[in-house]
């Protein structure tokens, strides 16, 4: 026996109103015209899986938890696995860098919106020493080309070769930003506390227009002159602002040509019986993001 058409409908609503339940990100009901606007969430298996949501702009998730999840992000573009090892991290597994190899993952570099966003990830350091050595120890993630054109890089340094030095950063090529001047050798512990060895969550935030929420800073020019000026990237660590000396080169911020996204480089530098890098949880933002309360959710 054919149903009936109302029953039909009904069998309809019924199938669609639980498929938005479980795949909406966000839904909106207009009270004059009853119309209901859903935005989903992006799965794995959607063909849609590199659209992003209007309403987080997040445009790059990966958790990292093994080679298929690195090859299958859960939103934005797949990464490419060239080699290390997975071991358990703040949610579920990490990423372990391999002390021979640098860059092992790499990602497209079309997240970046090079006039604001947010990179944010959480990362742990095993059998670091006491003084940050100078050059990065360890570069955590950078985005660069073939010519080492690094337009944004996040790294721990003793001095970065713009007079900073601590936990270290780059964005669009024009903003240097670090823990204070280079000649405080800074220790890890003054970066991470008491807690040097567990995990830690680090975001490089930007915008090209300035940080309203930071407001202006002090700015060392090219030619050492300092100005009061919109502070326009910084450096978090645990939800907390860990930028306190800025230069820039006043120009107009950009991804450089051809560039990548790539995890741990300069592994090498330190004693590899006992130094470790891991990262979890890779996320990039197209707006900037400045409130962190959320890291603990995967």
């Amino acid at each position: 026996m054919n149903m009936s058409f109302t029953k039909k409908w009904y069998y309809f609503c019924v199938f669609t109103l639980f498929y938005i339940n479980f795949n909406c990100e966000y839904i909106d009901v207009d009270k004059l015209t009853g119309v209901i606007n859903v935005t989903l969430i992006t799965l794995n298996n959607s063909t849609d899986k590199n659209e992003n949501c209007k309403e987080n702009k997040i445009v790059l998730w990966n958790t990292l938890d093994s080679k298929y999840d690195v090859e299958h992000s859960k939103i934005g573009p797949d990464g490419i696995f060239y080699g290390g090892s997975f071991i358990k991290g703040k949610y579920g597994n990490a990423f372990k860098g391999d002390y021979v190899n640098d860059s092992l993952i790499v990602f497209p570099s079309d997240p970046i919106n090079p006039q604001e966003g947010c990179i944010e990830f959480w990362a742990k350091l095993t059998g670091v020493k006491d003084v940050i050595p100078w050059g990065p120890t360890p570069c955590l993630l950078t985005c660069d080309n073939v010519y080492d054109d690094q337009s944004f890089i996040i790294h721990f340094n003793g001095n970065d070769g713009e007079g900073n030095g601590g936990i270290c950063a780059r964005a669009g090529n024009q903003v240097h930003t670090g823990t204070g001047f280079w000649y405080n050798d800074y220790k890890y512990e003054d970066i991470l506390g008491d807690q040097v060895q567990e995990w830690h969550h680090y975001a490089l935030v930007w915008n090209e227009k300035g940080i309203k929420s930071i407001g202006k800073v002090d700015v060392t020019d090219k030619n050492d002159n300092i100005e009061k000026k919109l502070c326009r990237a910084a450096i978090y660590i645990d939800g907390k602002l860990k930028s306190g000396r800025w230069k820039e080169c006043n120009g107009s911020f950009y991804r450089s040509n051809g560039s990548k996204i790539r995890l741990i480089l300069s592994y090498e530098r330190l004693n590899p019986d006992k130094y470790q890098v891991m990262i979890d949880n890779l996320k990039i933002w197209q707006h900037e993001k400045t409130d962190f309360s959320d890291r603990f959710t995967e």
